[in-house]
């Protein structure tokens, strides 16, 4: 598996229970929409909610990629106290949620972010295919709010958004 000129690979880091696998398996639905190939690679902690889960993801216009090892373009932490200096990082970024702690959706929020850091278009059309219909609407909306919300927080570039 080669490593093309759009060759990405991020990993996110967050707890069971905040919607860590739906906010990956719609990037990774997203991406295919695009015509990328992508991989994912869920890690999961022995407890359902508040235990550690972690999603790899690669993607690439060429081939279909398989990470590995601990470089990473970017990382994207959930939990502004988690940190791992294990991992070689170009970006690392700690995500401000939305809403109150605990409420439902926040992932959808933070997966538009993630979009606009990834400086991954915004196509209306097929984001709304890679979202399940239940919810659908609200989803894309959220995830639509955090694009915009990034892309107006604009030239700072702070590390927690």
């Amino acid at each position: 598996m080669g490593k093309g000129k759009y060759y990405q690979r991020i990993k996110i880091f967050g707890e069971g229970g905040q919607g860590v696998q739906f906010l990956t398996d719609v990037l990774i639905n997203y991406l295919g929409n695009l015509n990328y190939f992508a991989t994912f690679f869920p890690e999961y902690d022995t407890a359902v909610r508040g235990g550690q889960i972690t999603a790899e993801v690669a993607y690439d216009v060429n081939d279909t990629p398989c990470p590995q090892g601990t470089n990473f373009d970017a990382i994207f932490y959930l939990n502004p106290g988690d940190r791992n200096d294990v991992i070689k990082t170009k970006q690392e970024f700690k995500l401000k949620h939305l809403l109150a702690e605990n409420q439902p959706y926040q992932n959808m929020y933070i997966l538009g972010k993630i979009l606009r850091i990834l400086n991954l278009p915004f196509k209306e059309k097929a984001l709304k295919k890679a979202l399940p219909d239940k919810y659908k609407q609200t989803n894309y909306q959220l995830i639509k709010k955090g694009y915009k919300d990034y892309e107006s927080y604009g030239a700072s570039r702070k590390k927690v958004i």
